[in-house]
């Protein structure tokens, strides 16, 4: 479990006023304080001192250190503020001053620094100096009020929960009514302490008490932040992710009110909202606060704060969602050893490091230094008698214990950390399930399997909104168990039942991905699916292959698509919902300028970042701004899906394209789809044409994997490929059967990069006999084919050879646009011409974007892959998924525009995907660097045969054969020259070569109708 920090604000009294003797530094000093223009104020009170040393003043110069002490508290410099106020104490025992109020105030501010400093002894051993010696005095009832206050604070920094209940107690006791400000605060404190008690009940009590008191006496910014951060706090404990996520929002609201960044502790608010957004597995979000929260705690306290530890464990968050555990734990040990320094060994906050630390390092399957670290968290967690401490350990041993087989230990320790966490939360809580579901895998791999799947209907049942992946984790368990069964006895009876669970199982997946509106959270939720999918499509094949019923292929089929290309698909279709339920374009264009500017933020969050000298200020600056504009595109969303609900009823109204949708609304006759589907054990492939389904398992997947990683070596390096181009044939298609010569083949995974086109059989290549495209599922085939826009083109095409300074000119590319020109008669844009403000212009009226440039592939961060333009114009793929371009076609002969970043479910991240989501129906893409000269030939002779009348399949096929026969150097016929430009999306003719040929026939029809007239006429007569 994650833990946040509760901020408490305390009252620190006025300081008191005596006769300043006119000093007019002091009387402004004080109106710029209370103007709360702090660095002039800090500047007069200094000059004040000055003057008032000379006049030996000694009252009136600790007053003066006293506000610069809080001014420099204000600025967060809490050495410089701690030395101010022990200065003062100095001047007060040195003259012999007795003044209870402003030792009070004095003794309060050194021991709120040592606080703050992470010197949490020091600091309650002289807040207890203060009380003793406050108890001593008459008439000091407000100061011990205050005293006893900052002592329960400190107390909740050392662990001591109780001893801070009790001192809390007390200063209500001293605070007698007075203050309501003061009584909502301590009845906070007294919260804090239930809740580190883990007695949520009390907690809530108290939470909620100390918030109405806040409402009723119209309290500061900072007050109303602190009381709706920790409600929001109590939410996430208890599983509420939303409602956490809607308090914590109005704990930034109120912070931000209060004087900004500078001030409050917003931090520690956007670290639990990266907290919550990482348990609902929202990466792009949790990143986007993470960030933040982590360059606001450095500024503000230091890279050394025990404060700034808390974000240390926010940001490894994100690492560990990404799967980047080693740098999770660099994170989390930078935190480690921050507490173990400041709250010491034997501390929560410690522990929680330790539980974080061990998390990872069971990803990484370090198993001993996690099982060493989880006994430390437990011997801690006894030392301060924390329950829910020692169930997150236990927790964290039972998976240790499963993993290795030890599986009478593991039972002991889940049964031990359930118990807790039902007595914490109750049954439907996530602890709960996630305990359930390590136990029904133990009892699986212990071979206890009818116990295994009593604790899995348990699981279910018990599976709320709130926590629907833990029914996908039983779900996917439970296919686990059937499929073992079937294997030790063949007995089908398992698996038959799992199978008539799939259409449920599937309306939970899509019931998930309702949680995720952003295209990367998308991805990354898609991707953890993956498993459930992989062992679900196993069963249907198995069940197939035993009854050959059909019903099993379909099922089969709807599970591959289920998370093939989805974010890609739901972008695309996410417009189309819009115009369909008629949200107002208003608000179209508002979204649109929200969605442009939130990339372009990013963008530059990103390039700074990797500047060589980056601006911290700057982007602190973009950071903040980042913020705004999500908060400002979440309000929006909301308000579209509100007042147009039918908007709301087509985007969550999910269903994937089946078989017999695929065969009789968008297979032609002449056309077969080859749909692939590989996990790590396994490879699946569906065949599928007008006429014919077939459903096979491939063997030797191991073998497609490294015969294609040495195919793609060795046509890098322009090797010889031939024998491996025929076992990649023999692997990949040669049992499929093929009745058609069109292929529309969708790729998955390292299949992505494979040109097929280039297999062999026997000593001819795959293209000599059939026409071949690509997509990237079937649902995106369905919707690119869809002629939804019916927009009008003004340009038949537009084609871009942009100018390279210091030599990096691509030499043929000026050659490449010119000769498609004189074919395509539409808009040249040549050297600084090519710019991207033109391309922008032509991207919305064009009907084919033609664009000979360089692209630079950045494998890991595919968004900020880019296109060069001229004049150091540059166009990203984030830039790309931002416009709205409607063409049917872009021909991306850049270097490697169908290479990317592959993602389990989405397949590659490439600059071709981007064009595609961005509303072209269909691009022709380089798989790798093909050189210039064979690229302007390729193209010249595709234009060709596109206006000739071919589909572009086909018009690509044509002029590849062409190339091959009128290519005399035996070296470039190689592979590497010719093959690595595929065509995906809908490939169909262009239309205004349709309408020409639909024009020239009814002028035929019409002509002859003329001609032959009186033979007609006798005829009919």
């Amino acid at each position: 479990m994650r833990f946040s920090l509760i901020i408490i604000l305390f009252f620190i009294g006025t300081f008191p006023c005596f006769s300043q003797n006119n000093n007019s530094y002091y009387k402004k000093a004080l109106e710029q304080y209370r103007a709360e223009v702090y660095q002039q104020s800090l500047e007069n009170f200094q000059l004040a001192k000055t003057q008032f040393l000379n006049q030996q003043n000694t009252l009136n110069v600790v007053i003066c250190l006293s506000y610069i002490s809080t001014i420099k508290s204000l600025q967060s410099d809490y050495k410089s503020s701690l030395n101010y106020s022990i200065e003062a104490l100095s001047y007060l025992k040195q003259n012999k001053i007795n003044n209870d109020s402003i030792y009070a105030e004095l003794m309060s501010s050194k021991a709120l620094n040592l606080r703050f400093l992470g010197e949490f002894k020091h600091a309650f051993t002289t807040t207890n100096s203060l009380i003793n010696r406050l108890e001593t005095e008459k008439e000091t009832n407000k100061y011990l009020a205050n005293a006893y206050q900052i002592k329960s604070r400190v107390e909740i920094d050392l662990g001591n929960y109780e001893g801070s209940i009790i001192s809390a107690k007390k200063a209500l006791s001293y605070n007698n009514g007075e203050s309501q400000e003061r009584k909502a605060a301590l009845l906070n404190i007294i919260g804090v302490g239930f809740y580190f008690k883990d007695q949520l009940d009390s907690t809530s009590y108290y939470y909620n008490a100390s918030y109405k008191i806040k409402q009723d006496i119209n309290a500061d910014n900072y007050q109303l932040a602190i009381a709706t951060y920790n409600i929001g706090i109590v939410q996430e404990d208890l599983g509420d992710y939303d409602k956490a996520i809607k308090f914590y929002n109005k704990a930034a609201y109120h912070d931000l009110l209060d004087r900004g960044e500078e001030v409050g502790f917003l931090s520690d608010i956007y670290a639990a909202l990266t907290n919550t957004y990482f348990k609902k597995n929202d990466l792009e979000k949790a990143e986007e606060f993470a960030e933040k929260a982590l360059q606001i705690a450095i500024r503000r306290y230091g890279e050394d704060s025990p404060n700034t530890s808390f974000v240390y464990i926010a940001y490894s968050n994100i690492f560990e969602l990404k799967g980047n555990y080693k740098k999770s734990i660099e994170y989390v040990k930078k935190a480690l050893e921050i507490r173990r320094k400041t709250y010491g060994p034997n501390h929560r906050w410690t522990a929680e490091s330790l539980l974080s630390i061990s998390e990872s390092q069971v990803e990484l399957k370090r198993f001993v230094e996690a099982e060493k670290n989880y006994n430390e968290v437990i011997t801690i967690a006894k030392s301060i008698n924390n329950n829910l401490i020692q169930a997150y350990a236990e927790i964290g041993l039972g998976t240790i214990y499963v993993e290795t087989n030890q599986h009478d230990m593991a039972i002991i320790v889940l049964k031990a950390a359930k118990e807790k966490f039902i007595n914490a939360y109750g049954n439907y809580h996530e602890t709960h399930l996630s305990v359930l579901v390590l136990e029904a895998e133990n009892y699986f791999k212990k071979g206890e399997l009818e116990i295994a799947l009593q604790i899995i209907e348990v699981i279910k049942a018990n599976a709320t909104n709130s926590n629907l992946f833990y029914g996908l984790d039983a779900l996917t368990l439970e296919l686990d168990i059937a499929l073992h069964y079937y294997n030790e006895t063949e007995d089908m009876k398992l698996l038959e039942k799992n199978i008539q669970n799939i259409d449920k199982a599937t309306q939970l997946i899509f019931k998930i991905k309702k949680d995720y509106p952003s295209s990367k959270s998308r991805i990354y939720v898609n991707n953890g699916m993956n498993d459930f999918v992989a062992k679900a499509i196993k069963a249907s094949y198995i069940l197939y292959s035993i009854t050959n019923n059909s019903v099993y292929v379909e099922k089969a089929f709807e599970l591959s698509e289920l998370n093939r290309s989805s974010a890609l698909v739901s972008g695309i279709q996410d417009v189309r919902f819009k115009k369909m339920a008629h949200v107002p374009e208003l608000l179209l264009l508002k979204e649109n300028k929200l969605n442009h500017e939130l990339a372009r933020l990013k963008k530059e969050i990103y390039n700074e970042e990797n500047a060589e000298n980056p601006e911290r200020e700057y982007i602190d600056e973009l950071l903040s701004d980042q913020l705004i504009c999500r908060a400002t595109l979440d309000s929006l969303f909301t308000k579209i899906e509100i007042e147009h609900p039918k908007y709301y009823q087509l985007k969550y109204s999910e269903k994937g394209i089946g078989i017999s949708a695929l065969q009789n609304n968008i297979l032609k006759d002449d056309e077969t789809v080859i749909e692939y589907f590989l996990t790590k054990n396994q490879a699946y492939v569906f065949t599928i044409s007008k006429s014919k389904i077939n459903f096979l398992e491939l063997p030797k997947v191991q073998d497609i994997r490294s015969v294609l990683q040495e195919y793609r070596e060795r046509l890098d390096k322009r090797e010889d490929v031939t024998q491996l181009s025929k076992t990649l044939y023999d692997l990949l298609v040669k049992k499929l059967n093929l009745v058609t010569k069109r292929l529309i083949i969708i790729p998955d995974k390292e299949l992505n990069h494979l040109p097929f086109e280039a297999l062999m059989y026997e000593d001819a290549f795959l293209i000599e006999d059939y026409i071949i495209c690509y997509s990237g599922s079937a649902s995106l085939l369905k919707i690119q084919q869809e002629d939804f826009t019916n927009f009008k083109f003004t340009t038949n095409w537009s084609g871009f050879a942009p100018d390279f300074k210091m030599n990096n000119t691509l030499v043929s590319s000026e050659i490449e646009i010119e000769s498609v020109a004189k074919l395509m008669k539409g808009d040249v844009f040549l050297k600084e011409q090519a710019t991207l403000n033109n391309f922008k212009k032509c991207a919305q009226n064009s009907s084919i974007l033609h664009l000979a440039t360089h692209a630079e592939i950045d494998a890991n961060n595919p968004l900020y892959s880019k296109l060069i333009f001229s004049q150091d114009s540059v166009l990203t793929a984030s830039d790309i998924y931002t416009l709205t371009i409607n063409a049917e076609l872009a021909v991306l002969s850049a270097c490697e525009t169908g290479y990317g970043k592959l993602e389990k479910s989405e397949g590659v991240m490439s600059m071709s995907r981007a064009f595609q989501y961005a509303g072209v129906r269909s691009t022709v893409m380089s798989l790798w660097k093909v050189p210039d000269k064979e690229t302007a030939k390729l193209m010249e002779l595709f234009y060709k045969y596109l206006i000739a009348g071919n589909s572009k399949d086909e018009a690509l096929k044509k002029a590849k054969m062409k190339y091959l026969e009128t290519t005399d150097d035996t070296v470039l016929k190689h592979p590497f020259y010719w093959s690595g430009f595929v065509v995906s999306g809908d490939v169909s003719a262009l239309e205004s070569n349709s309408n020409s040929r639909l024009i020239v026939l009814i002028f035929i029809i019409i002509l002859v109708v003329f001609l032959f007239r009186k033979q007609l006429f006798k005829l009919f007569k």
